[in-house]
């Protein structure tokens, strides 16, 4: 009987435990730091020691330096072995990212000729002096807004409330006569457009003049480009200031394939405060960025179809600062475009016009730049990343971090494989799976959800990508977990999974409150397969991770 006494006692006078918080065997949180300095990893083992008493288990760790491992100091992996003993010691299982594609670095720390490239066509040169020099079709019109009657500006086609929003400003200018000023938004948008005829696939450099005076949405403020069917070219958020005077900001973009782009300057959705613009010009943007690798050639052409040869006719092209400015693997806005000089006997005459054409990388928004996922080289880097991650961390399980990928499928390897971007992911996932299961044969997989998701990402018509992103979930097999961020759309994104049989975790926080976590929580308690939640930032605010774990497991 006493047995039985025990067993019963036990049953009666045991915690009761919700059965979201027994559904969360994942309790994660996110850690992306530079663990070359001493006081990160200082920094790196305190929040070890908060999340296990917080009830964690378990770190996604990302540095910029996994991808050249290479090329640091023994002090580097110091500072790691001190980080991962900390984590041994309190049961704290790693994860460190590793086959990150979508943002810059990455293989692109290797090799920045490895970029996703969009096609430049028969774009016109003219020799002179020696050289080839881009030559400039488009030409914005009235982009130094000198021109304006009664608050509107000639040679733009429509702009937001003039003479409430949009002014033009004698006072405050660049240079000229006068500037664009926009302001008293109230949460409305501040625009202005102008419509531009260029050649299909021509590469363009934007600039701008910008100011501001207690501008309280600079995050808001930007420049897009629409293309044939409404395809988003160009989308940039440039660091403009709250109050900062006259500042130039550049970007680059690509026509795509209709004979017209949209481009847009202003606000979205913008509150108080002052901004000016001035002096916006639209030029060619020349071989800025140019690449080259076997998938993506080079060719030029004279009038009546001669085609004239490199080495031959003119020196190699190669910019030298492509993915190089300020560090490898970082591209810049803009920086002069190399120049292309001709031979001693070349047989392209002074003032003969040629036309080039070739492979150009364009970043989108905020550093977002993907490596071609059909050059054997990107995949040869990142199983050497693999290896040297795997063998630093010695990990519970690896991360994959294809995320947002905004260029894929448009160079000539791509285009050469006969498969839609849908394919060219799932197969890409797959060798990424592989790779990182011979490396660390009895760890997990997991992997961000958005690129997967056709109620996220996995679409058509997604920023530069070529084609459909249709099917790319098929790369994943059931055992790699799925870790889901797309909180807006989350019910419809939690069931997809779900119904292709993968584990998910809850991705959380996103530096938006406690708030969302509950809503998570309660979007998944009925999903199949919902095995955690990580406290998520990417501003390093980690002030919440107590209270995330309280609304997340209840600890």
């Amino acid at each position: 009987m006493r047995p039985l006494f025990a067993l019963a006692a036990l049953l009666l006078f045991a915690p009761v435990v919700p059965a979201q918080t027994a559904k969360m065997t994942h309790r994660w949180f996110y850690l992306q730091t530079n663990f070359l300095t001493d006081a990160n990893v200082t920094r790196a083992q305190d929040l070890l020691k908060r999340a296990k008493a917080a009830g964690y288990n378990g770190v996604v760790v990302t540095d910029s330096k996994f991808d050249y491992l290479d090329r640091m100091t023994p002090h580097y992996f110091e500072n790691v072995e001190a980080v991962k003993k900390t984590a041994r010691e309190l049961g704290i299982g790693v994860y460190p990212v590793v086959c990150t594609v979508g943002y810059e670095g990455g293989v692109l720390s290797q090799d920045p000729q490895l970029a996703e490239a969009l096609p430049v066509k028969s774009a016109p040169f003219v020799a002179r002096g020696g050289a080839l020099e881009a030559v400039s079709e488009v030409a914005l019109g009235n982009g130094d807004f000198e021109a304006a009657q009664n608050n509107t500006f000639k040679g733009w086609n429509f702009q937001d409330e003039p003479g409430k929003i949009s002014f033009f400003d004698t006072t405050e200018k660049h240079g000229g006569n006068g500037s664009l000023r926009m302001q008293s938004f109230d949460g409305a948008n501040g625009r202005i457009v102008q419509t531009l005829t260029t050649k299909p696939h021509q590469w363009l450099h934007l600039s701008v003049w910008v100011k501001t005076r207690d501008f309280d949405t600079p995050g808001d403020a930007r420049a897009l480009v629409l293309g044939a069917k409404d395809k988003i070219m160009a989308w940039v958020r440039w660091p403009i200031q709250r109050t900062q005077e006259w500042t130039r900001f550049d970007n680059t973009f690509n026509t795509g394939e209709g004979s017209q782009v949209r481009l847009y300057l202003g606000v979205w959705g913008g509150r108080g405060g002052q901004i000016w613009w001035d002096g916006a010009k639209v030029e060619s943007a020349g071989l800025f960025n140019l690449v080259r690798r076997p998938g993506a050639p080079f060719s030029a052409e004279g009038d009546g179809g001669a085609v004239f040869e490199e080495g031959r006719d003119f020196e190699p092209a190669r910019d030298e600062k492509l993915g190089n400015v300020p560090w490898l693997g970082s591209f810049d806005d803009w920086h002069e475009s190399p120049s292309v000089r001709l031979t001693p006997n070349s047989r392209i005459k002074d003032g003969q016009k040629v036309q080039l054409s070739y492979y150009a990388a364009q970043k989108v928004d905020e550093g977002s730049l993907a490596p071609c996922l059909s050059e054997p080289k990107t995949f040869e880097i990142m199983r050497d990343q693999i290896r040297r991650v795997v063998e630093l961390w010695q990990p519970k399980g690896l991360f994959l971090g294809p995320d947002e990928i905004r260029q894929l499928g448009s160079c000539e390897a791509c285009r050469k494989s006969g498969k839609t971007a849908g394919q060219i992911l799932a197969d890409a996932t797959k060798q990424c799976i592989a790779m990182a299961r011979a490396a660390n044969p009895n760890g997990e997989v997991w992997i961000w959800s958005d690129m997967f998701d056709p109620n996220h990402n996995a679409h058509d018509n997604y920023y530069l990508v070529e084609g459909s992103l249709d099917g790319s979930w098929k790369g994943l097999d059931k055992n790699v977990g799925i870790m889901n961020w797309n909180f807006g759309g989350r019910d419809k994104s939690l069931a997809f999974f779900e119904g292709e049989g993968h584990r998910q975790i809850l991705s959380g926080f996103y530096d938006e409150g406690n708030e969302q976590i509950k809503q998570w929580v309660a979007s998944g308690k009925d999903i199949t397969g919902v095995e955690g939640a990580m406290y998520t930032t990417w501003s390093n605010d980690y002030s919440q991770l107590e209270e995330f774990a309280r609304s997340a497991w209840g600890k």
